[in-house]
């Protein structure tokens, strides 16, 4: 398979309950981010040499414009929405069709910074579970090969 080169935007970023809210506009960077956790396993009599406990976690971080004179905007979502939970659709480049989805507990971040300069906050928002992740034009290429490629068109 070919490298692909994936570019970020044009792109969506939805917060709140479905269809949500799009704040894309003010998200000048966004990635999810996987955090892996691992630790010894108890040794047992039966098992005197467990392998490691591993867990994998994610958040959605980005950077955002400050926003603090918009009362719709997304810093003032975070701000009242603080520590709720709430859905999310993530789609990086709309003409690539990958969307991430999943629910993420909504952190306020900070407001302010130079006087005089269009300011940025980065933010971080704590996912439940494993976002869901389809589409995308890698995985539409894969179905649309033919069957005698043993992939089974659709």
């Amino acid at each position: 398979m070919p490298f692909k080169d994936s570019r970020q935007g044009p792109g969506t970023l939805l917060i709140g309950t479905a269809p949500g809210t799009e704040y894309g506009f003010q998200a000048s960077a966004v990635k999810l981010v996987p955090s892996v956790d691992s630790t010894d396993g108890t040794p047992t009599l039966a098992v005197p040499e467990p392998p490691p406990l591993t867990t994998t976690s994610y958040s959605l971080d980005g950077t955002a414009i400050n926003d603090y004179t918009d009362p719709a905007g997304l810093q003032r979502y975070c701000y009242d929405h603080d520590g709720e939970e709430q859905d999310f659709v993530w789609t990086p480049n709309t003409a690539d069709a990958a969307v991430l989805t999943g629910r993420l507990t909504v952190r306020a971040f900070e407001m302010g910074g130079d006087v005089g300069v269009q300011v940025t906050t980065d933010f971080s928002w704590p996912c439940t579970g494993k976002p869901a992740w389809t589409g995308g034009a890698a995985a539409l290429e894969a179905d649309a090969q033919p069957a005698a490629a043993g992939k089974g068109g659709k």
